[in-house]
């Protein structure tokens, strides 16, 4: 096995085991999913997909094929990754805003200065 073919498969292990938890989280959580707004990321992972097969095995353009198959793995992550805010707001955990902004005082991070 190649580093691209053990790369890739830890890549979707990741998106499927988030999705997974998404999924979980869906069904005994306080939250319902609108299954249908992933309707245009998955046409749109589809023809990514398609295209990078295409591509790897028809046309062996390998730069190509990959570039798509990217795109699919970002755009996959971001659909099944996006309800999570909506989980972490539905726990009612406090936020960390302050241990956070205390840490970055002990390590002497003044983020304000850094953006002048």
């Amino acid at each position: 096995m190649d580093q691209g073919s053990s790369t890739n498969r830890i890549i979707w292990t990741a998106i499927a085991a988030v999705g997974a938890i998404v999924s979980v989280s869906a069904i005994i959580g306080p939250f319902q999913i609108v299954w249908t707004s992933f309707l245009p990321s998955i046409g749109t992972f589809c023809m990514l997909s398609i295209g990078s097969w295409f591509y790897r095995t028809v046309r062996s353009d390998q730069r190509i094929a990959v570039t798509l198959n990217s795109t699919s793995q970002i755009l996959a992550f971001v659909a099944v990754t996006v309800p999570l805010s909506y989980i972490a707001a539905s726990t009612s955990l406090p936020l960390w805003d302050e241990i956070l902004a205390t840490w970055d005082r002990h390590l002497g991070l003044d983020w304000l200065q850094l953006r002048r």
